[in-house]
């Protein structure tokens, strides 16, 4: 790939050249080398990070204009702080069959606890990486990222994720072993929708999520409200519920909670 980076940003074509060294120095995703990320910084007490400046947060879970940071690209960038309203209500609306959703979109919330130290929180979102790049899923992303960038064994963390489909069988197994491995991590999903969930590998996979603690959840409305408040672009408009999205959502929490305990 050589020094340069191409990658998508409010649907604008953005290419960086090379890249100085941030935070941690230079790291890798899986065989895939990427632009280094800078660490998050803050102000004493604020409880929320950025990239770079450090930006004043608020610790308590109250919806915010935007996110502080985003990581859609893995590389820092103003064009994708956050997701546009048109790509939100498209990719996580919950229908019971949704075509033409190929992307996964995996927004995250971390919230960092270390001792004589005030709790730290960070925020942004992945998306699933294609050709012609190496493909690669937005959960293998966030893992890569979260080990590189911010895991201590000095520190306990809290990892929520909302997702436009839930974890298929590989990333579950990845991810229960990941867990496994660093026991300091715990790690709640909420999905929007299930992934091929006729289909017993996936099946299997959503039951070893949940067997290794793991919370596993369908995005209730609220949740919907609130991901559009902390991780789109909104200009400050309210969030619209879309039509059957408490009868979708009912029906597809009874569907998770057959597989998992069927």
């Amino acid at each position: 790939m050589g020094g340069q980076e191409v990658g998508w940003g409010w649907g604008v074509l953005w290419e960086a050249a090379e890249w100085g060294s941030y935070g941690r120095g230079r790291w890798s995703l899986l065989s895939l080398q990427t632009p280094p990320l800078p660490l998050p910084t803050f102000l004493p007490g604020t409880g929320q990070g950025s990239w770079g400046e450090g930006m004043e947060g608020r610790r308590e879970r109250k919806p915010r204009a935007h996110c502080a940071f985003s990581v859609f690209s893995l590389a820092p960038t103003i064009l994708m702080d956050s997701l546009p309203p048109k790509a939100y209500n498209f990719n996580f609306r919950n229908l019971r069959e949704a075509p033409n959703r190929n992307s996964t979109y995996l927004c995250f919330e971390v919230e960092e606890e270390q001792l004589d130290s005030p709790e730290s929180s960070y925020w942004g979102v992945f998306r699933n990486q294609v050709y012609p790049e190496e493909p690669l899923h937005a959960e293998q992303r966030f893992l890569s990222w979260f080990y590189d960038a911010l895991l201590s064994a000095h520190a306990y963390y809290r990892v929520t994720w909302y997702m436009s489909w839930s974890p298929c069988s590989e990333c579950a197994e990845e991810v229960v072993s990941f867990l496994g491995e660093h026991e300091n991590v715990s790690l709640s999903i909420s999905a929007s929708r299930l992934y091929k969930c006729d289909d017993q590998d996936q099946q299997e996979g959503l039951r070893l999520l949940d067997q290794a603690g793991v919370e596993v959840a369908m995005m209730s409305p609220d949740d919907f409200e609130y991901c559009w408040d902390n991780f789109v672009d909104n200009r400050r408009r309210s969030f619209r519920y879309w039509k059957g999205i408490r009868r979708n959502y009912h029906a597809l929490d009874d569907e998770l909670k057959e597989i998992l305990w069927g």
